[in-house]
């Protein structure tokens, strides 16, 4: 009976550290996400200001930049909210 309660407190203390184990990886996960947002959310807002910077610019090749920028930004604004909507998961 002994060696039977001794391999069942050895099973049980495995499975804890592999519970342990997967809650640090999923911390690790969730801080690494959160830094690829904040990356992602200073670039929007580095060409948020560069478009407000530029809008008022009248030339024709300007549009077609600012286009592509607020093309990028919504690229960019699609990715956070993915990385965003993952870690609720």
């Amino acid at each position: 009976m002994q060696a039977q309660l001794n391999y069942c407190s050895t099973c049980w203390n495995i499975s804890n550290k592999k519970k342990v184990t997967t809650k640090l990886e999923k911390q690790t996960q969730q801080k690494s996400i959160n830094k690829q947002i904040k990356h992602l959310e200073g670039k929007h807002r580095e060409l948020d200001k560069i478009i407000q910077h530029n809008e008022q610019d009248s030339n024709p090749t300007s549009w077609h930049i600012l286009a592509s920028l607020k093309k990028k930004k919504l690229q960019l604004k699609d990715q956070i909210a993915a990385l965003k909507n993952s870690l609720f998961k």
